[in-house]
């Protein structure tokens, strides 16, 4: 049975679950973190076996405050790079995993694998049709194929991506395990229209991981 976190707002709720996708947010993440800054919610709600997931399309600020306060309960965070912006250097160190894309990686500096060692764990860096790179902060790097597809649609395929390798990792996966999983993921949302539509069910993207040449 996946578990689930359930924060409630004034005028509706949060639910981060692992089914079908592996996480499901709220399109209202920023109403959240809000909730969590004035009265601390977070008190019950974080801690060691927490698995944090950010971007950067909510204020920096919000986003920053949660990611210290997961870290201080002991907990995982990823950071996925998107829209691209510059952060606070210091912040790196709080972070387990940041993702971007080629273009994205570029805001954090030229150099992914000297980032890398900034991170708790390291840079994840997609690169469409050819995969993906992790830079790890031991100096190693992990090599992922993408899914061998003809693609109708990309909209989605980067959020599935994140999603789903944080799912995995909360799940007990290991770090590569969970990037293989992701990126037959990242590759069956993109045979459908749309995002969160074509995102693929968790039995689908098993599936298709010995798909990954």
């Amino acid at each position: 049975m996946a578990s689930e976190v359930l924060v409630h707002l004034e005028h509706g709720h949060l639910v981060l679950a692992e089914d079908p996708l592996g996480l499901v947010v709220s399109q209202d993440f920023a109403a959240v973190l809000r909730v969590l800054k004035v009265v601390r919610a977070d008190v019950h709600l974080l801690g060691a076996s927490t698995t944090l997931v950010t971007q950067m399309e909510v204020p920096p600020g919000e986003t920053e405050i949660l990611i210290r306060r997961v870290r201080a309960r002991g907990g995982r965070s990823l950071l996925n790079l998107a829209p691209a912006r510059a952060i606070d250097p210091a912040l790196l160190e709080e972070i387990d995993l940041v993702v971007a894309n080629e273009g994205e990686a570029t805001a954090l500096g030229s150099d992914p694998a000297r980032l890398a060692l900034r991170l708790r764990q390291g840079l994840v860096v997609t690169r469409g049709a050819a995969g993906s790179t992790s830079f790890l902060r031991d100096g190693t790097r992990i090599e992922v194929p993408a899914l061998p597809i003809e693609p109708v649609d990309t909209t989605g395929a980067g959020d599935t991506f994140v999603g789903v390798l944080a799912a995995a990792l909360d799940l007990g996966s290991t770090l590569e395990a969970a990037l293989r999983r992701a990126s037959a993921a990242a590759g069956l949302a993109c045979l459908a229209r749309g995002a969160q539509t074509a995102m693929p069910h968790a039995a689908t993207i098993a599936a298709a991981v010995s798909r990954l040449i």
